[in-house]
């Protein structure tokens, strides 16, 4: 269907009588960002990687971290135990 047919279609119905329902639109901002090229190029790519436009994975990425922070909790742990997982973490686990 061409755009005269779509336009000569809805010329014959009648619409007095629809029921419009409106839902508002989420307000969506733009930002613009200056990226340093070595990050703008891993964004392009991880972009391409999962078939994603890059405004797209920089909002998801957002998103997620947005996630975390609200999952964020103040621990409380003994330097002691602090030291010890490190050291843990950072030593060579024996062959």
């Amino acid at each position: 269907m061409n755009r005269d047919e779509a336009l000569q279609s809805m010329a014959d119905t009648d619409w007095s009588a629809a029921d419009v329902q409106r839902e508002p639109r989420r307000m969506s901002f733009v930002y613009t960002v200056r990226l340093p090229d070595e990050l703008a190029q891993w964004v392009e790519g991880k972009a391409t990687e999962q078939n994603r436009r890059p405004s797209t994975l920089i909002r998801e990425l957002l998103e997620a971290a947005r996630r975390l922070e609200a999952d964020d909790e103040p621990v409380v742990v003994r330097r002691s135990d602090l030291v010890r997982a490190i050291d843990a973490a950072v030593r060579p686990t024996a062959a």
